[in-house]
């Protein structure tokens, strides 16, 4: 057996042609993609990398975005390069605080996420320990998917996107 990669963030080849734009329209994803620099990589070199470190697949965790648009259209890009790479799951990106966000979470469930993360309800705008998180915890349960959460440690030194998780 090949060991996997739990942990992994990838973008489609449209999300990075469209960072300026993105980090336009979500100050989380400004606060750490902005930059030219930061590294955004594609299923495709995800997929590279794995196999030559000798990975049999991995978790793609989605961005939580806090427009739903950009989640749902985050969650098409990577179901759609993802499924037949490897052995590469997929944890859907949702954000509870907006309506409609139950039939995207509902959509990447019967499209065959693993789960929904990374959650990051402080930079999303909901609680976990609210209603709407409540209410993503029963359906994670009822539908047997994980979800995965963004927790920052209270200490050590500030980096982009330390705020916004648990």
């Amino acid at each position: 057996m090949l060991p996997l990669d739990s942990h992994i963030h990838a973008f489609s080849g449209r999300q990075v042609s469209e960072r300026v734009a993105l980090a336009g329209r979500d100050q989380t994803f400004a606060e750490m993609y902005s930059d030219p620099t930061a590294l955004m990589v594609t299923v495709d070199e995800v997929v590279s990398q794995l196999a030559a470190g000798g990975f049999g697949g991995g978790l793609v965790s989605g961005f939580a975005f806090e427009e739903l648009s950009n989640c749902e259209q985050q969650n098409e890009d990577l179901q759609a390069h993802c499924m037949d790479k490897l052995e590469i799951g997929i944890m859907a990106s949702v954000n509870p605080a907006r309506g409609g966000w139950e039939t995207v979470a509902r959509r990447a469930i019967d499209r065959g996420a693993a789960g929904f993360g990374e959650l990051r309800p402080g930079s999303q705008g909901w609680s976990p320990l609210g209603p709407a998180g409540h209410h993503l915890c029963e359906l994670s349960r009822d539908a047997g998917v994980a979800l995965q959460w963004h927790v920052s440690e209270r200490f050590g030194h500030e980096y982009p996107g330390k705020a916004g998780g648990i």
